[in-house]
């Protein structure tokens, strides 16, 4: 198991989760849903589709982006 400890209200912004998925921003704010099922992957559904990204270059993209984050 994975346990990340963010900082007190961490959130991607739209231009975070459309660079770490290769889609645009349009697309994740317009019809974007993030879920994870397993947890290897972070996923967004958007027209049908599905993106998948994985969990370690969520955790590389993270602790490039943010100070004093504990992984």
């Amino acid at each position: 198991m994975i346990t990340i400890q963010l900082p007190d209200k961490f959130a991607l912004t739209v231009e975070q989760v459309a660079d770490l998925l290769s889609v645009d921003e349009r697309t994740v704010r317009k019809y974007g849903k993030l879920a994870t099922t397993d947890h290897r992957h972070l996923r967004m559904f958007a027209f049908g589709g599905e993106y998948r990204i994985e969990l370690a270059e969520l955790i590389s993209y993270i602790k490039r982006n943010y100070q004093n984050v504990d992984i």
